[in-house]
This record gives C-alpha cells, structure tokens and sequence, in this order.
C-alpha cells in the first residue's frame, strides 16, 4: 500500500488523534494534518499539504456551515513560502487563514456561506487542509 499522508501513521499522530497539551471539546475530534511531534521534519514544496473531506447534500434551508479550529504552526517555513489553513467546497477555497510560524491561534469561527450550493439534490465536497503556499 503507498504511504499517502494521512495513511503513514493513521490514529496514531495523524486524522482522529490526541494532540500534544490540548484536549478537544466534548463531542468532537482533533484531526492532526501533519504531525504533532516537535523537532520532526518532512520535505514539502509549494502546493504540497494534507487534506480531510466529505461529500454532503446541503438541504436548501443551510445557509453556512461554521468551523471551530486550532491552528499551531511549524517552527519554520522554506524562505518565500508559507503554510495556510484551508476550507473548501468543491476543491474551490471559501476560507482561508495563515497558520503563522511558530505561534498557536484559535479560530473560533471560520464561516464558509453554502446558498449558492444549497439545492437538496447535489452532492458536493466539504474539505478542510493545510498547504505549502507561496508567500
């Protein structure tokens, strides 16, 4: 089997996870995209990251559809580059946020409006990612 990124290590340090000093609120999950281990390192190049989604029929009476997230950036970044924390639908960005180097931030609401995909019969993709872009 190839070793995808969220296939490497699955459960352990990557997808439904654990992460390091912080619990997630009652009811819902942490999803690692990336790793969780300081001091490790991988080599990415723009337009690489990791991505989590969901196929979903918006009911015509959905509106937005709200995410809660912690971001923590990496120690470091190539030069010219940065890493952004992504929400999508249909691969298109609605939301979008630099994770900065170094630092923690908790977003507690990242709103991606839906009306336009709203129909009740379409399926569509919801995605969340983090990506090397360029800065």
């Amino acid at each position: 089997m190839a070793l995808y990124p969220l296939r490497r290590e699955a459960g352990t340090k990557q997808l439904r996870a654990q992460p390091t000093g912080w619990t997630a609120p009652q009811g819902s999950y942490a999803i690692i995209l990336g790793y969780d281990t300081p001091g490790r390192t991988e080599f990415v190049d723009i337009g690489h990251g990791v991505l989590v989604y969901q196929d979903l029929i918006f009911p015509t009476t959905l509106r937005t559809i709200r995410a809660a997230c912690r971001l923590r950036g990496p120690s470091s970044v190539p030069a010219g580059t940065k890493w952004q924390f992504q929400l999508r639908i249909d691969l298109l960005a609605q939301y979008t946020r630099t994770i900065e180097v170094g630092r923690t931030v908790d977003v507690h609401d990242a709103v991606m409006n839906v009306t336009q995909w709203a129909d009740g019969v379409t399926t569509h993709t919801v995605a969340a990612g983090i990506f090397l872009v360029s800065a």
